[in-house]
């Protein structure tokens, strides 16, 4: 941090002189800040100064977006003036990463009930129970239909050469191992020009190949629906291929990179943000991966609008001569489960507020507990209640809480409950050291003591009203 102002991007700590007074009183604001409570007064200043520079710069790179945006959109589509291509073209050598051959990337596609019913394998083994029960008239369908599957266990019965005879023949038509189990080849890859929509990075009828560095997210990015299906074709590079990078981890940034970082980020964020359906809004970034393509790239690599570990890989040639990569198999996948995660938007809240809220960690069933909500209720104060068994305390917090309150540790054990006395904790603990009574506390929500409030520095175990009157009020 001392030598920041020494970097070659940072025009406006080049300038600056700053006496250690100035530091002290500038640094002295932020001490009341916990990220800044064992930094000296220099590294503060400087580690500020850095901060108001990056927002300098991601604003900056904001306004020129959407000044190269609103251009692309409603001006100048195919010859637009814009220092953001400026900008582009100074950063590429920066932003320039190698997908190596031999890496490989995946490809989603919706896999219809329709596609199943057609998939080789299925109609095999729909063969094999036409054949082995030809009086039953079974179709494709019937094969994951369990009345259909009920009642040929029943044909079954007894009969241990029928059984032997079907499990065998199921067995070789399993063990036949092949490349593609969904789609074939030509139909895992990018569509043809002709049939290629509207994109974030394409023009209509210009097709290039969206891909994910993981599985979950090439599905993420169908938007997937709960027992749906999606065909995932693996891609593998075979030749190393040239790619602009927008994503990047701060262990990357070196001391002279901080805006280019920083312009990256911005510009990331246009790919990775959601279009709910205005087809106009794709035209700013189809044309930087235009822009970006004439620079001699083979595709662009960026962050997930889905899915917040994600990353996309878009490959701009998929002509079969001479595209970078090849389509080597498929599997087809279903979705058993979504999870979302959720914030209210209005009524708006304070955020400070929010999340100063007291903690009460309580067991429901216990009457202590229920005493003490009812007591905070009445005394109107607003708390965010969590199950003590459902989300267990962990380690690290157990740590600090008992750090926090200046009680023995064995004030934390709920020595009247079952689980302490069937393990004879009385006799244990006392050999036990600190460490292992706190990782002891961690395994199991039912040995600490409740109710339990965690509001900033203060920390009560246990419900005693005098107490809480005291010290939540």
């Amino acid at each position: 941090m001392k030598s920041i102002n020494k970097t070659k991007n940072d025009s406006i700590s080049e300038q600056a002189s700053v006496t250690k007074e100035e530091m002290i009183e500038f640094a002295s604001k932020y001490k009341n800040i916990e990220a800044f409570k064992d930094f000296d007064d220099e590294t503060t200043y400087w580690f500020i100064m850095l901060f108001i520079l990056l927002m300098y710069i991601d604003y900056n790179t904001q306004k020129l977006w959407e000044s190269f945006a609103e251009e692309v959109k409603t001006k100048n589509r195919f010859f637009p003036e814009s220092e953001l291509l400026k900008k582009i073209s100074d950063i590429a050598e920066k932003a320039t990463c190698t997908i190596s051959k031999g890496d490989i990337l995946y490809r989603a596609r919706d896999y219809t009930e329709q596609d199943f019913f057609k998939n080789d394998m299925v109609i095999a083994l729909s063969e094999i129970m036409k054949d082995e029960f030809s009086n039953l008239e079974f179709d494709a369908t019937d094969i994951f239909n369990e009345s259909a599957m009920n009642i040929a266990s029943i044909y079954l019965c007894g009969d241990e050469e029928k059984r032997r005879r079907i499990t065998e023949k199921i067995d070789n038509l399993l063990n036949n191992k092949k490349d593609f189990y969904g789609f074939d080849k030509s139909n895992s890859d990018a569509p043809p020009n002709a049939y290629a929509k509207e994109g974030r990075a394409n023009p209509k009828g210009i097709s290039y190949l969206y891909t994910a560095k993981d599985i979950k997210t090439a599905i993420l990015e169908m938007r997937p629906q709960m027992q749906k299906m999606y065909n995932i074709a693996t891609i593998e590079i075979i030749r190393d291929a040239k790619i602009f990078d927008f994503t990047y981890s701060p262990e990357k940034i070196k001391e002279d990179e901080y805006s280019i970082v920083a312009d990256l980020h911005r510009i990331s964020e246009e790919f990775s943000k959601p279009n709910f359906g205005d087809q106009i809004e794709y035209a700013p970034t189809q044309f930087l991966c235009e822009y970006i393509k004439r620079l001699g790239f083979d595709g662009i690599k960026f962050k997930s609008a889905v899915s917040a570990t994600g990353t996309n890989v878009l490959l701009f040639d998929v002509d079969a001569k001479t595209r970078v990569y090849d389509i080597t198999g498929s599997k087809v996948y279903t979705v058993n489960t979504l999870d979302i995660d959720i914030s209210q938007v209005m009524p708006m809240e304070n955020e400070d507020k929010e999340q100063s809220q007291m903690l009460f960690i309580c067991y429901p069933k216990c009457s202590t507990c229920q005493k003490a909500k009812k007591w905070l209720d009445e005394h109107n104060i607003k708390y965010t209640e969590r199950h003590i068994v459902e989300v267990n305390p962990t380690y690290d917090e157990l740590k600090e809480w008992y750090g926090k309150s200046g009680l023995t540790l064995k004030k934390f054990f709920n020595t009247s409950g079952l689980l302490y006395k069937e393990m004879q904790l009385k006799d244990k603990l006392p050999t036990m050291s600190e460490e292992e009574q706190i990782q002891l506390l961690a395994t199991n929500g039912m040995l600490v003591k409740r109710p339990l409030v965690v509001n900033g520095d203060t920390v009560l175990v246990g419900f005693k009203e005098a107490e809480w009157a005291e010290k939540l009020n």
